[in-house]
């Protein structure tokens, strides 16, 4: 028997496959069911039967005939004809469609679901002819998106070519572990008399002709953005970011090769990240088991039904109303206020219940959970969070207004600071002094310990009968509670620059300084606040400064007095003097 064996494998080889031919969906034949598919070339698809084939003449023919097609085909021939987008339901259905589009990326949605939503408005609006005039699934569905989404970023770049502009950056690292920045850019629309805040830009910082996340990257990536728009960068006035060492940096950062390359712009480090990186440092001075406590108990209930119902009879022994114990946030420190109230609320009920099931379940989480709520240091550090946090939380949620907040800045900081040292310092010293030229660190401005102010709480606890017999208890409390105020003075003093000329006069733009008098004539010019950010005034100095001036003689509306910063200004560029003409700055 003689085995013929093939020399070469093009003899056996499989048929080559073939692509896709966009002219096959221009055939009347093949309308409007015919479909490619963009991530897969060699493939086709169904419209109406949600099916793929190959991408050949035969295997499309032989779809077409098979009685699902034909059924379907069917139901489509029954079904409205899309308006065409010049008639007047035409331009409604575009519209609903723009909106559609929103609302799934505002809610980050699956594309997946356009399939069910069109179906189902279609369903709830029976009688609507722009309901059932909406055709659309998954592939459509991300074609327009995008179109949208340039259409977007074409018109935001328009105006950046005009308006003055600041951009705020973030690094992220999303689920596939690319890493990227996200650049947003806040202006002000003279059309709309708004400050915008948008998206402009995702960068892919590894990408094949990126290094990373370096300053040198990071800063030819943003130019490289601007300049692939043509945005002048003349207009590029400010920018904000984290305080990261690649980002913030003296030296070889983005911002030292900003301030060489656009000289005179604006930098700000993010104030809400700035005082949540005080209150860790500041932390870092109580004891680790005020946290692993909230931790452990959370742990204990967070995945056992049974033992959540079990707790909720014990608040009513108490005369406490039951609510959920709160899981601490391990990245964002400031988190920690709600779940230290909560627990501090259910502190009678927690310790009723962990004191029964401790002979019962005998458990070492149960064991070491009582043991630090037997410790009275442990209740008197949490009652001091309770106290202390709000006050950072409060600057958090002031600096995360949507609203211009920069005139809010060295009175927030400079009275946070304040509060801090006046709970452990003389007030004698207080008098004749700015408060940004105190050392938070001598101790020769200290309150004697036993007169630190640490709340009317922790007073009461320090009188418990159980707690006097322990005096060293009560001092090493206090102790700790002065370093957490000293470290975070010290910790504010060294991120915030309280006596900067920019934040001081900055201040003197808050709509009620600006209707009083007194306060203007402190800031009777405003030549100085120019020079602090020349990248965004580019006019004639003595026409501001004569309108500046002119505010004198004019009577402002009381109700002003309560307008935020942003529609203030907006209210002055609508004010006409005596003879009718519109301040021009």
């Amino acid at each position: 028997m003689v085995v013929i064996t093939p020399t070469s494998t093009d003899q056996i080889g499989m048929a080559p496959k073939r692509k896709f031919r966009d002219v096959w969906m221009a055939d009347p034949a093949f309308q409007p069911w015919l479909s490619s598919l963009i991530e897969d070339p060699e493939r086709a698809s169904c419209v109406f039967c949600k099916r793929q084939f190959g991408a050949h003449l035969t295997a499309i023919t032989r779809h077409k005939e098979t009685k699902m097609h034909i059924l379907n085909a069917q139901k489509f021939e029954d079904l409205p004809k899309q308006e065409t987008s010049s008639s007047p339901v035409g331009v409604s259905i575009a519209v609903a469609v723009a909106l559609q589009m929103a609302f799934i990326a505002e809610h980050n949605l699956s594309f997946s679901i356009i399939d069910h939503m069109v179906e189902l408005m279609k369903v709830m609006f029976s009688d609507s002819a722009i309901a059932q005039g909406i055709h659309m699934h998954k592939t459509k569905c991300t074609e327009t998106m995008k179109s949208l989404a340039n259409a977007i970023t074409e018109d935001l770049v328009k105006k950046l070519r005009i308006y003055k502009f600041s951009i705020i950056i973030d690094e992220t690292t999303d689920v596939s572990c690319t890493k990227t920045c996200a650049v947003l850019v806040r202006y002000f629309d003279l059309t709309s008399h708004k400050i915008n805040t948008c998206f402009f830009s995702l960068i892919n910082l590894y990408s094949s002709s990126s290094v990373g996340s370096t300053g040198e990257n990071l800063y030819e990536k943003l130019m490289e953005t601007l300049d692939s728009h043509n945005i002048p960068r003349s207009n590029f006035i400010g920018f904000a970011a984290d305080g990261a060492s690649n980002i913030m940096g003296e030296n070889n950062s983005l911002t030292s090769r900003l301030k060489d390359s656009l000289p005179g712009i604006t930098v700000f480090r993010c104030i809400c990240h700035s005082i949540h990186l005080a209150a860790s440092e500041a932390a870092k001075q109580l004891p680790r088991k005020c946290e692993d406590l909230l931790r452990d108990i959370y742990s204990f209930f967070s995945h056992s039904a049974k033992r959540k119902h079990e707790l909720k009879i014990f608040p009513n022994f108490c005369n406490v109303k039951p609510h959920k114990i709160l899981h601490p946030c391990q990245t964002r420190w400031l988190s920690y206020h709600e779940a230290v109230a909560r627990i501090l609320e259910q502190w009678q009920p927690l310790r009723l219940y962990f004191i029964e099931k401790e002979s019962e379940l005998r458990l070492l989480s149960i064991q070491n959970i009582i043991e630090k709520m037997r410790d009275p240091s442990v209740k008197m550090y949490l009652t001091f969070l309770n106290y202390i946090l709000p006050k950072f939380k409060k600057i958090n949620l002031m600096f995360q207004s949507n609203e211009p907040t920069i005139h809010l800045l060295q009175e927030s900081i400079t009275e946070l600071l304040g509060s801090l040292l006046r709970s452990y310092c003389s007030a004698e010293y207080f008098r004749n002094i700015n408060i940004a030229d105190i050392d938070p660190t001598d101790v020769m401005i200290f309150l004697p310990i036993n007169q630190i102010y640490l709340r009317p709480e922790m007073h009461q606890l320090f009188q418990d009968q159980s707690t006097l017999k322990h005096p060293t208890l009560i001092t090493d409390v206090k102790s700790r509670c002065r370093d957490f105020l000293i470290t975070m003075a010290v910790q504010i003093k060294k991120r915030f620059p309280i006596d900067s000329d920019l934040w001081k006069m900055a201040s003197f733009l808050s709509p009620k300084k600006i209707m009083d008098k007194r306060t203007r004539d402190e800031m009777n010019t405003l030549v100085d606040f120019t020079k602090a950010v020349p990248r965004l005034f580019s006019g004639n100095i003595n026409e501001l400064d004569d309108e500046w001036r002119k505010l004198d003689f004019f009577n402002f509306p009381e109700e002003w007095k309560r307008l935020s910063g942003e529609d203030f200004f907006i209210k002055m560029m609508d004010f006409e003097d005596h003879t009718g003409h519109k301040k021009k700055y």
